[in-house]
């Protein structure tokens, strides 16, 4: 959802209690910051009440240092998003929710108002345009940084390869569509018997058959009993549940025939194969749409994680906590430089194109960051500073 990515950047509940000047005040633990700007422990235990399934704590911190690195450098940066972008967004949101009523409960569920709401859609606008624009896909606000635009440059060859490497994935496993009129022989038909009725549909459909007009059994039927017929679709080599004569028939005959009137102890049949279709790998040319898909969003993966390590890299304090082996939660052993893609809306799913090429899937591609992009370690020297 568009919530998911900024819904923290309000002050939190406090965390804990001090005295200042004999006065007892409260103090929020700070978890991390990020030139200077706070991410509070109330921060992250917002979030965590809402992705506790899906990130532990630590992670949660990492994930709220890159937003406010985002959108930090997307204000110096002068990145701007309009009112009527985020007008269309937040009609989108209620429609992805479900409506007004479904959103209302959302915003109530979250403790927050319309307004702040709209505030985090913004700031969720924000920061993808900077990262657009950082990896050179938004050309007609500019390049922010070309070395990463490079990155997300393809290559025709790129593309070529992807599919001689993975031409079993793009296996079309054929079609074959058969019209059919089936008159059972106990069937009580105003317009004559059960072979009558099927006899003067099948030489209908002859007739138009020499006309060319197809599926001529289809409109045969129609004119004379249109709740007899129906189409059997599917891949060629599944069975059909019909009588062996039947499928012999479909399987020999031309798209277009119509076959003779066959008969078993319960009906009549007559059927006409429309669309056939058979096994094959697809070309290249009809899956090239997704492989451009699939290669770009592995690029675009690379290109974050190199954006993120830069943005991070001198901008966030992190915690001593991070650097425990194990942390508190589920995975901490992981440091404060592991996750680091720009996972701007894990919420939001991704295309299905993987239907439309056949089930081809993404192959990942290993990243390696360089140490100098890594966060501060626990023997650091004292200029890294550490609060």
């Amino acid at each position: 959802m568009l919530s998911c990515l900024l819904p923290v950047f309000r002050a939190g509940p406090a965390a804990a209690a001090g005295t200042a000047g004999g006065e007892r005040i409260l103090v929020d633990a700070v978890a991390a910051t990020v030139n200077g700007e706070a991410i509070t422990q109330s921060d992250v235990e917002r979030r965590f009440l809402e992705w506790e399934a899906i990130f532990t704590r630590d992670e949660i911190v990492r994930r709220l240092a890159r937003e406010r690195a985002i959108l930090q450098n997307a204000r110096r940066a002068g990145v701007k998003v309009s009112d009527a972008e985020v007008k269309e967004a937040m009609r989108l949101r209620l429609l992805r929710v479900g409506g007004e009523p479904e959103y209302r409960a959302m915003l109530e569920q979250r403790g927050i108002t319309r307004s702040e709401d709209e505030e985090d859609v913004r700031k969720l606008l924000l920061a993808r345009a900077y990262v657009d624009q950082c990896l050179g896909l938004a050309e007609s606000k500019g390049n922010l940084h070309p070395s990463l635009a490079r990155l997300m440059r393809l290559r025709r060859s790129e593309e070529f390869d992807y599919y001689a490497l993975n031409r079993d994935r793009f296996q079309f496993e054929g079609a074959l569509e058969v019209a059919l009129v089936r008159v059972p022989r106990n069937a009580r038909l105003e317009s004559g018997s059960a072979r009558e009725v099927v006899e003067r549909i099948r030489g209908e459909a002859i007739s138009l058959a020499m006309d060319r007009e197809s599926p001529c059994l289809l409109v045969a039927a129609a004119a004379v009993a249109p709740d007899l017929a129906g189409i059997l679709s599917g891949p060629p080599d599944l069975p059909s549940g019909l009588p062996e004569e039947v499928d012999a028939f479909v399987a020999a005959a031309p798209v277009g025939v119509v076959s003779p009137v066959f008969e078993t102890e319960e009906e009549f049949l007559v059927v006409s194969k429309i669309r056939y279709e058979p096994a094959r790998t697809r070309e290249f040319p009809e899956v090239q749409p997704y492989i451009r898909q699939v290669l770009l969003a592995s690029k675009r993966r690379i290109a974050e994680t190199a954006l993120s390590y830069e943005l991070l890299r001198e901008a966030v304090l992190w915690p001593e906590e991070l650097f425990v082996a194990g942390g508190n939660d589920a995975g901490g052993d992981r440091g404060p430089d592991a996750d680091q893609t720009l996972d701007l809306d894990p919420d939001e799913p991704a295309p299905n194109a993987g239907a439309q090429a056949g089930g081809a899937s993404d192959v990942a591609t290993p990243v390696t960051s360089p140490d100098r992009s890594s966060p501060p370690t626990r023997d650091t020297s004292p200029a890294q500073g550490r609060k």
